[in-house]
């Protein structure tokens, strides 16, 4: 099953949720659906309460559809931002801890 990745943005905020979740979406209509899910985060220097519902909105969607999916090298503020909405182990079960042979992440199985 190929892996497909889609890097957030360095700001996942209330300004910038809908523009990211289009972008997801457009994405997702664009890679097959038994493709696998892979959402790099190490760019994420800024996030709040709506970027994190983001997320979990996206989870849900791709859990319903029955799709691999994960994250890859949440950065320190993502990883406090979830633990302080109470999402630390939501998070810890998405992070991608599967690597191919060059060491890139690659998703594990569909998270909840």
């Amino acid at each position: 099953m190929p892996s497909h990745t889609f890097a957030l943005p360095g700001e996942l905020t209330i300004f910038t949720a809908a523009e990211t979740r289009d972008s997801l979406l457009t994405w997702l209509g664009q890679i097959d659906d038994d493709d696998a899910v892979l959402l790099t985060a190490d760019q994420v220097g800024d996030v709040d309460g709506a970027g994190v519902q983001l997320l979990c909105s996206l989870a849900a969607l791709l859990d319903r559809q029955g799709r691999r999916w994960s994250i890859a090298h949440p950065t320190p503020l993502l990883t406090r931002s979830c633990a302080t909405l109470g999402l630390a182990d939501w998070l810890g079960s998405a992070t991608a801890i599967d690597t191919d042979q060059d060491g890139t992440a690659l998703p594990a199985a569909a998270s909840s």
